[in-house]
């Protein structure tokens, strides 16, 4: 199911995988209004009942007079896919519908090959499947080696020439390359841009195959489009046996395949140095910022999909894009959250996290993460009415250890947010929440369900590892503007709100241990006369 969700994050359509009947039997269906012993199918609008004994998965099946037709599957009607933009028909947002394409899609391997991947009856087999239904793309949710690729991508077309009257080619990506170009269309700054092309070399590095390409930029069929800029000419060259003035050529004796994986090194270094001054900027600014003066940061992660701009969203009254697809952030984002006490604080929406992420992305990406690891707060947003939301949750966890940010380092500054609770059918298990060790908050970042308790928990944290503690301010009244004006600039919050008694005024404010030395240094000691 997630490569699915990988593969329409591109607005690919996807089509039924081998595993369906090539020619399904067709089955009528009779509309009726009662309860019958057949089995049930659930429409968007209405009811209808399969009857009979010999209905199996994939049988074809229509109701008469709706226009209505799909596939029989567990008691279901799954309708046909078409290039309608209805959510009823969509790949992903149907879960039915997502549920039997990954059925369908699923082949077993019992070891993979080191030439093919797939045994050679399994290529032949997908290979006529591809052919019949002219496939474009085949996406394999899984890395493949150089060879793998060129031999599958080779056999696959060679059976399409066989078998088909109208030959056409077909390409072959692996999850590096369909992950690697979702973040290429997701790329806005400059520093995602540089950490992408990084990731890309170190992905072409062992597919610069002797003989087989002719450029290095033959490799980029994959990624027509934003990714495809100007400065990757530079790896642009010309074959040793028609060199005609142009490109880079090599020293005395180089062959051409030994310029390629230079020119690549030599790029790779470049982009990192060039990462690495831009980077150093970035941590200049930030220690000059000064909404991270005495402010609590706190960092948003969590699996892609699970909600994590959606809340940021509704937390800040922002209108960042936040759609159901996989990896809609990926540059991190910051905005500022007032807390409940009148605290600041800075709130990081970072990339999503997903499972068998390639480790060259890990490396480039890590950078992008560095907020993760400065933060004073790591909130982790779950979809929890996801299957496999406990999974998912490991995932994370194995990402920031790969990051070199295991969770010793971060669990007493951790929150857990339960969300899409709105989704669940099943009662939220308040027993794991009382005996966890760390704050659970169930919320629906959709419909601003349990928002207030969020705030509260990230509210106490946030005073917990700063150090602060409430402290109750008295003063008279013709001292409120100083006071109250110095409180506000050093603890960077909004003015606190109080009371009065008589002619004094009584004020409640969270402060750490230093700057309540200094406020009674200055305003109740003999520094006073001097300021």
């Amino acid at each position: 199911e997630e490569a699915i969700g990988l593969a329409k994050s591109l607005g690919w359509q996807v089509c039924y995988g081998p595993n369906q009947p090539v020619e399904p039997e067709e089955v009528q269906v009779e509309e009726t209004q009662e309860e019958t012993f057949g089995r049930k199918i659930k429409l968007e609008y209405s009811t209808h009942t399969v009857e009979g004994e010999r209905l199996y998965d994939w049988d074809k099946v229509y109701v008469p007079d709706t226009g209505i037709k799909g596939y029989y599957y567990k008691g279901k009607l799954i309708m046909e896919l078409s290039e309608s933009d209805s959510e009823t028909e969509d790949e992903w947002t149907n879960t039915e519908i997502r549920e039997s394409l990954a059925e369908s899609s699923a082949v077993r391997v019992r070891r993979p090959g080191s030439s093919n991947f797939f045994g050679s009856g399994k290529v032949v087999e997908i290979g006529k499947f591809i052919a019949e239904n002219r496939i474009d793309v085949i996406f394999i949710n899984y890395s493949l080696n150089a060879s793998q690729q060129k031999n599958l991508e080779e056999k696959w077309n060679k059976v399409i020439a066989e078998v088909s009257k109208d030959p056409f080619k077909v390409t072959v990506v692996d999850r590096f390359a369909v992950i690697l170009r979702i973040f290429s269309e997701r790329a806005r700054t400059k520093e995602s841009k540089l950490q992408l092309e990084i990731a890309y070399l170190n992905y072409i590095k062992s597919r610069v195959v002797r003989g087989k390409n002719s450029t290095i930029l033959g490799l980029l069929s994959i990624f027509e489009g934003p990714y495809k800029n100007q400065q990757l000419q530079e790896l642009e060259i010309i074959s040793a046996k028609g060199r005609g003035g142009t490109g880079k050529l090599g020293g005395e004796g180089e062959k051409q395949l030994e310029l390629e994986k230079r020119l690549i090194k030599d790029r790779e270094a470049k982009l990192r140095n060039e990462l690495e001054r831009l980077q150093e900027n970035q941590r200049k600014r930030k220690r000059r910022d000064p909404a991270l003066k005495n402010n609590p940061t706190i960092a948003i992660i969590g699996y892609t999909n699970a909600g994590k701009t959606a809340l940021m969203n509704f937390l800040t009254g922002e209108n960042l894009l936040s759609e159901n697809l996989l990896f809609q952030t990926l540059n991190t984002t910051a905005r500022r959250l007032m807390l409940p006490s009148g605290q600041h604080s800075v709130l990081l929406d970072t990339v999503g996290f997903i499972s068998d992420l390639p480790h060259e992305l890990v490396d480039s990406f890590k950078s992008t993460l560095e907020g993760v690891h400065n933060a004073d707060i790591i909130l982790h947003i779950r979809d929890i009415s996801h299957p496999y939301s406990e999974v998912q949750k490991k995932t994370v966890f194995k990402v920031l250890a790969d990051i070199d940010f295991p969770p010793t380092e971060w669990m007493n500054k951790y929150i857990e947010v339960w969300n899409k609770v709105d989704l669940i059918e099943d009662p939220v298990d308040f027993k794991e929440i009382e005996n966890s060790t760390y704050p659970i908050v169930p919320i629906s970042a959709l419909h601003g369900i349990n928002i207030q308790k969020l705030m509260g928990e990230l509210d106490n944290l946030a005073m917990k590892v700063m150090g602060k503690k409430k402290v109750t301010l008295k003063f008279h009244l013709s001292e409120f503007r100083e006071r109250v004006g110095w409180v506000s600039e050093v603890l960077n919050i909004r003015r606190p709100p109080y009371d009065l008694e008589g002619e004094n005024v009584i004020m409640e404010v969270y402060m750490d241990d230093i700057t309540i030395e200094r406020y009674k240094s200055v305003f109740d000691g003999k520094r006073k006369k001097l300021r």
